[in-house]
C-alpha cells in the first residue's frame, strides 16, 4: 500500500510540475556541456524505462537467466514472451504486481524529468536520437500524457524539433488507450482475417486533415 501511494504521489507531482513548466518557461540555448549533461540524463531515463519491463515480459528476475533470455535469438525470445503472456511460465502474481508498481514509479519519475527538459530545452532530438526519447514516451500511460502535455509537444513539432509522425502516432495511441477515435490515423492495424495491415478511417475527415496540416503531414489518403 505504501508503494502504491508513493507512485500516486509521484504522478500527481509530475502533472503539477508539467503544468507549471509549460506555462512559464523559455527554452535555453544549449552549450556543449549542457547538451552532454542532458544526453546523460536521457540515457539514465532509458535505463529506468527498461529496469523492470524485461523482467515482466520475460518472466524472470534472476540477472543471469534474464540476460540469457534477452540475448536469445528473436524466435526464442518471442516464444518466451508469448508463454509468459499465456501464464505458461513466469513469475508469481504478487511478484508481477510489485514489479509493475516499481515500473510505474519509474515511468512517473521519467515523465517529470523529460517534461521539464522538453519545456526548458526543447525536444531532445539534437542531443540524443529522437527515437530513444520516443521509447520513453511510448511507455507512458494516458494518466500522464494529457492534452496540455500534447500541446507542448505540438509546439516542438511545429518548431522542427520533433517528427510529425512520431507525435501523431503517440497522440493516436493515447486516444486508443482512452477508447477514443484516432485523430491523425497514422497507426497500422493488422487484420487477422485478411492478414494485412491498414490505417483506420477517420471519423471526421475534415478534422483529421486539419490536424495533419497543423503538424505538416499530408492529407489522409494522399
Amino acid at each position: 500500500m505504501l508503494l502504491f501511494n508513493r507512485c500516486t504521489l509521484i504522478i500527481t507531482l509530475s502533472l503539477l510540475s508539467l503544468h507549471s513548466l509549460a506555462q512559464n518557461t523559455k527554452q535555453v540555448k544549449l552549450t556543449k556541456h549542457l547538451r552532454d549533461s542532458l544526453k546523460t540524463e536521457v540515457e539514465a531515463m532509458l535505463v529506468a524505462d527498461q529496469q523492470y519491463r524485461w523482467m515482466l515480459e520475460l518472466g524472470e528476475t534472476d540477472p543471469v537467466k534474464l540476460a540469457a533470455l534477452q540475448n536469445a535469438d528473436e524466435p526464442t525470445k518471442m516464444r518466451r514472451i508469448r508463454d509468459v503472456m499465456n501464464n505458461k511460465v513466469g513469475l508469481p502474481q504478487a511478484t508481477k504486481d510489485s514489479l509493475e508498481r516499481l515500473q510505474d514509479a519509474n515511468d512517473a519519475a521519467n515523465f517529470t524529468k523529460l517534461s521539464g527538459i522538453i519545456a526548458r530545452y526543447g525536444y531532445p532530438h539534437n542531443y540524443i536520437a529522437g527515437y530513444k526519447t520516443g521509447t520513453i514516451l511510448s511507455h507512458m500511460s494516458a494518466t500522464l500524457l494529457d492534452e496540455q502535455f500534447f500541446s507542448m509537444l505540438k509546439v516542438q513539432v511545429q518548431a522542427g524539433n520533433m517528427e510529425a509522425m512520431e507525435y501523431a502516432g503517440l497522440y493516436d495511441r493515447i486516444q486508443l488507450e482512452l477508447h477514443k477515435p484516432e485523430l491523425y490515423c497514422v497507426i497500422d492495424h493488422y487484420d487477422t482475417a485478411t492478414k494485412k495491415s491498414a490505417l483506420s478511417s477517420p471519423t471526421d475527415i475534415n478534422a483529421t486533415n486539419k490536424a495533419r496540416e497543423e503538424i505538416g503531414l499530408r492529407k489522409y489518403g494522399k
